[in-house]
């Protein structure tokens, strides 16, 4: 009890604050608004002032507008403002206050500084602390209805969904109707619909996982219009509702806590308010966005690992990350095309990047996401199903470098996980660490695995290296996975090293190279690549000769 009180007071304590800082930032920003119509004034006097002085013979420049006229020249009969202006006020609310285009521009022929990502955010938390914790207190009082109906059986199932869905949609509707009633914009109404949109989402995860009243498929739609719906009001909101309604979506899973052991529900949920958070970014990019939906997205997936349930799901979920980071800053749904960078780089004025979704740290966020890629190996429980579970990730590893520069190593990348994963699974920690291989019952699974992964790297390399660009990358790759695939069965399946059908084997490979590359060295052809296919015979020769020992 004294929990729950302590949560009512602090949600009774948050609301008064936020209300406080709600007027009080109202009656500042008219007196802002004065202050800048008496600067415009001065500003107009001086140009007068400076045209009488010059007289009529000395050339001067036109005095410019007074703001009111160019604001009357904005509005249209009616009396109402163009779609232009508000283009303008929806980009207002993404503004900082240090790049606020409402003052007035500085004279000064010296760029202006722009503050760095890290002081602009502390100078924003600063200021609107209070929005911040009212917007909380309401989307943590949004859960807490949701689950303290579930604990205390005060409701039935269908009443205390129905409450947290109209909940949701009343608190929503009061966010927008607040919008439209006052002039200017106020995050406190941002945080507000952020908080909406939690309750939406916490109580339609309850109906799913608590009580199964609507079916998932079901469920997976509203939550997907729930989160079109949230970045639609972002754009029209600003940053606060981004925060709350669509980064803070991915905690809602752990809030509600309703008992379910069910991850691949939870993983889809999390697929789907990355899109909506990419969808988003479309229309108003920042950096601190795309990196809460990686670090979100990426925490379901650690969080999977807590349990064997996620292991059919896992790869799928990490293949379904790669693809979505990739495609969706350069609307590139076939994976065609080339980087962004590769004729924009005078746009990336600072690392973080332009305010354009183009110009994302995709690189980096494939690296985060095959080093899962590479964690997910070492936590699978079995071998049975590996090659139905990461052959999608491989294979887009490919697919995603084809085009882009910036993506080119990936795939190999992908195989030198791959091999530290299965070599540390084959090691042993009884007496110090040792390798033992894998055990009786996953060695003809991994067999299995890695003949498949040998003429998948193979044949993906070689169609690469067909399309011109990066022949060495390709070509490398194609003649040495064979033969990592080849030492890794040599080293984990301990029957493999008396067999001479695999000693042979790659005696043959290296043959086949060192064959090819004396034709190549005949007909006069690329010496970069002949120098791989030498070294990957010789590799070939010293692995074949390995069951002797």
């Amino acid at each position: 009890m004294v929990f729950y009180a302590l949560i009512v007071l602090g949600l009774v304590i948050g609301s008064l604050l936020g209300w406080s800082a709600f007027f009080k930032a109202r009656e500042l920003s008219r007196q802002l608004d004065q202050l800048r119509k008496e600067l415009a004034n001065i500003r107009q006097q001086i140009g007068n002032l400076g045209l009488r002085l010059s007289g009529p013979e000395s050339p001067s420049e036109p005095p410019a507008p007074d703001q009111s006229t160019a604001h009357s020249a904005a509005l249209g009969d009616s009396g109402t403002e163009s779609p232009a202006v508000d283009q303008v006020k929806l980009k207002d609310t993404w503004v900082t206050p240090e790049a606020d285009p409402a003052q007035p521009a500085s004279t000064d022929s010296a760029p202006a500084i722009e503050a760095s990502f890290f002081s602009a955010l502390l100078g924003n938390l600063q200021a609107q602390w209070m929005i911040w914790l009212g917007g909380l207190c309401v989307a943590l009082a949004g859960i807490f209805m949701v689950r303290y109906s579930i604990e205390q059986g005060y409701l039935g199932p269908t009443a205390r969904i129905a409450l947290g869905l109209m909940t949701g949609i009343v608190l929503h509707g009061a966010a927008e109707w607040l919008r439209r009633h006052n002039e200017g914009d106020y995050q406190s109404f941002a945080a507000l619909a952020g908080a909406a949109s939690i309750t939406l989402y916490a109580a339609l995860l309850a109906a799913l996982h608590l009580y199964q009243l609507i079916s998932p498929l079901v469920v997976f739609v509203l939550l997907t219009a729930v989160s079109l719906l949230t970045m639609a009001q972002a754009i029209l909101h600003g940053p606060v509702l981004a925060v709350i309604g669509i980064l803070g979506a991915y905690v809602v899973p752990l809030l509600v806590d309703t008992g379910s052991e069910s991850i691949t529900s939870v993983l889809i949920y999390s697929l789907i308010i990355t899109v909506a958070a990419l969808a988003l970014m479309h229309f108003v990019y920042r950096y601190w966005i795309w990196m809460g939906m990686l670090t979100g997205a990426v925490a379901w997936w650690f969080m999977s690992l807590l349990t064997n349930e996620a292991q059919g799901v896992r790869g799928y979920y990490l293949a379904a990350l790669v693809y979505l980071l990739v495609a969706a800053p350069l609307k590139d749904w076939i994976l065609n095309k080339s980087d962004w960078l590769a004729g924009n780089k005078d746009k990336i004025p600072r690392w973080r990047g332009s305010d354009d979704v183009a110009s994302a740290p995709v690189h980096n966020s494939i690296l985060a996401l095959l080093a899962a890629f590479g964690v997910s190996l070492l936590a699978q429980a079995s071998v049975g199903d590996a090659i139905f579970y990461w052959t999608p990730i491989v294979v887009l590893t490919f697919l995603i470098s084809r085009k882009r520069q910036s993506l080119r190593w990936m795939p190999w990348v992908s195989i030198g996980l791959q091999c530290l994963a299965w070599f540390a699974l084959g090691l042993g920690f009884n007496d110090g660490i040792q390798l033992v291989g894998l055990s009786g019952a996953d060695q003809n699974a991994f067999l299995l695995y890695a003949g498949w992964m040998a003429v998948l790297y193979f044949a993906l390399s070689m169609v690469n290296f067909r399309t011109g660009a990066n022949p060495l990358i390709w070509i490398s790759l194609a003649v040495v996975a064979p033969l990592l695939w080849l030492a890794l069965a040599y080293l984990l399946v301990p029957a493999v090293a008396e067999s001479w059908t695999w000693g042979a084997l790659a005696v043959l490979l290296g043959v086949l190279y060192l064959g090819l590359a004396s034709w190549r060295l005949k007909h006069e052809q690329s010496q970069e690549i002949t120098v791989w296919l030498i070294l990957a015979g010789h590799l070939a020769y010293i692995i074949g000769h390995g069951y002797r020992l």
